[in-house]
């Protein structure tokens, strides 16, 4: 082990790699990259281990389909941004990733704090994992850092992602806390940081917040952000120009032609304003519990325990994750998007923020 000078990074050689599910790798491996999914999201269950064995023929099956069928589309890793509890056993993604030949970077970290009465948050309890209510800054960073540096519950998978998220522009105690944790472990470790920003506002949120802390704005991507770059176009261009990335997610193809064109328009715009480098791309597919059980039961509440089983997800369409390449690239194509723009988006930019660097 080499430790840096400043006490961060506690192995030097993941300097310039990619940390996945399987070990480091040089990042030219991985192609092109879809940079939010997840193989994995069980809302019902309270811990990541024991596996509850029962959701695994799907994963093993569809799931490894799906990834094998990315690899002929040139893509062959995804960011998955899965946080505990819903997270599958670590050894889970070593084998889809096994079986399927193909790079999962997994995430540490924490997500929002969603508003109560809002989806399944209907006690104070739902709206947050409540570890993160009940933690220092200082242990929530500890936490991070041990699933970067050591690995899951005491295996050799290592997260290669730092994740959080905010609801609005006005950061919750909770979310504020969570996301100066994640900036500190980011200082300590190199990994990048990965967000879900949700509200009007709330990219520029996180981005100030983290920079506060003293994380530089290129080792920043800024997700779920399509709706963003197209109605908040001048707080996004001033987050690009400050060097942040925004991965742009749920591009379905199915709604409104005016919605896709503008999706579309917007792309063209970063790159025809020379922040080309700034934009990645992705679809936030999953294989859930939760999704389906909550449209079925308004009352239902996630965390419950249960045996539920994994389903592909109801909010975007088949198939899984490969979509981004059968619908929604031929469709952009077809409206200006170029090989050049894709190639940036999927190939180069991926490549230049993944690996590990010193902050």
């Amino acid at each position: 082990m080499d430790a840096w000078k400043d006490g961060g990074l506690m192995r030097a050689e993941d300097v310039g790699k990619v940390i996945t599910a399987r070990g480091p790798v040089e990042p030219e491996q991985l192609g092109a990259v879809m940079m939010h999914e997840h193989l994995h999201s069980d809302w019902a269950q309270k811990a990541e281990t024991p596996f509850d064995m029962a959701k695994w023929p799907i994963l093993e099956t569809y799931g490894v389909w799906a990834l094998r069928e990315l690899k002929k589309h040139g893509c062959h890793a995804f960011v998955d941004m899965t946080r505990a509890p819903e997270r599958a056993a670590p050894w889970v993604y070593q084998k889809v990733s096994e079986l399927a030949g193909f790079h999962l970077i997994c995430a540490t970290g924490f997500y929002r704090e969603i508003k109560l009465g809002d989806y399944w948050a209907r006690e104070p309890e739902d709206q947050i994992w409540p570890f993160v209510r009940e933690s220092s800054v200082e242990e929530l960073e500890e936490y991070c850092v041990r699933e970067v540096e050591e690995g899951r519950y005491g295996t050799d998978l290592r997260a290669g992602v730092l994740k959080l998220g905010a609801s609005s522009a006005e950061l919750t105690e909770a979310e504020d806390k969570a996301a100066r944790a994640v900036a500190r472990a980011h200082k300590r470790t190199g990994v990048f940081i990965n967000t879900h920003v949700q509200g009007k506002g709330a990219q520029k949120a996180q981005l100030d917040l983290l920079e506060s802390e003293g994380v530089d704005p290129a080792r920043v991507v800024l997700g779920h952000t399509m709706g963003h770059l197209v109605n908040e176009w001048p707080v996004t261009q001033a987050c690009m120009t400050r060097g942040a990335a925004f991965a742009l997610t749920n591009l379905r193809m199915d709604g409104p032609e005016a919605q896709r064109r503008a999706w579309a328009d917007g792309i063209k715009r970063a790159f025809d304003e020379g922040l080309g480098d700034r934009v990645t791309l992705g679809l936030d597919w999953v294989f859930s519990v939760g999704y389906t059980e909550l449209a079925a039961n308004p009352a239902w509440r996630p965390h419950q325990g249960g045996s539920a089983l994994l389903v592909p997800c109801t909010f975007m369409p088949p198939p899984p994750f490969v979509y981004l390449f059968t619908h929604t690239i031929p469709r952009f194509k077809e409206m200006g998007i170029t090989e050049e723009m894709l190639n940036t988006m999927l190939v180069e930019n991926p490549k230049r923020i993944l690996p590990v660097k010193r902050p």
